[in-house]
């Protein structure tokens, strides 16, 4: 029998494809859209200023007594950073990220406007930290995991190769370009968090994750300790967040916490 299949070359198809069966297709990239920042309201500058982010910034904005919101940064015409003067405090509060979720793209031109307008003396800023995704020599269970703390002027507590993928990385990033006095201040979730989304995204008022008393108002002094803004107004949990709509120098609506 003379058969040559064996010796014959493989079929085409078996060794080669077009363009549309690999793994990373060479197609043009799509041209980045910017983002349009805007600050509304009567904003004091040159204060010290915190930026409390995502569920640990709606859960300690529920207990702290900022008062009736006193402006906005916007992105692409949605609420950000939801900014408060607080009676009990000179520094000005933003709640970041509670209403909306920030793509990557978006992280840097927020963070950069907010400290370019805001020109703020000193900054701390209140996020959160993966406990499972933490790497340590000295691991410790969930429960136990401690707040962490980076800063741009002393030694930090989460350590590399640990990494801070949120919006607080860019603001701490710009803050240690400009050599602006700032710490960060994580507290622990024992759950994997989310990646940002692939746009600005919605999100509910309502925390996905809550901490203890004690943990928040220890949160709180850290916070204020760094930027040298002492206070005597302890943390006090409450069931809920209203949001009262108006129509002022806000906007369409605005939030009294």
């Amino acid at each position: 029998m003379d058969d040559h299949t064996i010796d014959d070359k493989p079929p085409r198809y078996a060794i080669e494809s077009d363009d549309e069966d690999e793994a990373n297709p060479m197609q043009p990239s799509q041209p980045s859209v910017p983002h349009e920042v805007t600050l509304v309201g009567n904003i004091p500058t040159g204060r010290c200023l915190v930026v409390a982010s995502a569920d640990p910034g709606i859960f300690w904005a529920k207990g702290a007594e900022l008062g009736e919101q006193a402006g906005a940064v916007s992105v692409n015409g949605k609420e950000v950073g939801l900014v408060f003067n607080p009676s009990w405090t000179k520094a000005n509060v933003i709640i970041s990220e509670a209403i909306w979720v920030l793509p990557v793209s978006a992280m840097h031109p927020y963070a950069q406007f907010t400290i370019d307008n805001l020109k703020p003396t000193s900054v701390a800023l209140l996020d959160q930290y993966s406990v499972p995704n933490l790497i340590t020599s000295d691991p410790v269970p969930a429960t136990d995991a401690p707040i962490r703390t980076l800063s741009t002027h002393s030694t930090s507590t989460h350590t590399p190769p640990n990494l801070v993928n949120t919006t607080s990385a860019s603001f701490l990033s710009i803050l240690t370009i400009s050599k602006i006095l700032s710490t960060l201040v994580l507290l622990p979730n024992p759950n994997t968090l989310k990646p940002a989304p692939p746009t600005m995204q919605p999100r509910s008022i309502i925390p996905t994750m809550e901490w203890s008393s004690t943990a928040t108002n220890e949160a709180q002094q850290m916070m204020f300790q760094a930027i040298s803004e002492p206070i005597d107004h302890p943390w006090q949990r409450k069931e809920s967040v209203t949001t009262t709509v108006r129509r002022s120098e806000i906007g369409e609506g605005g939030m009294y916490i």
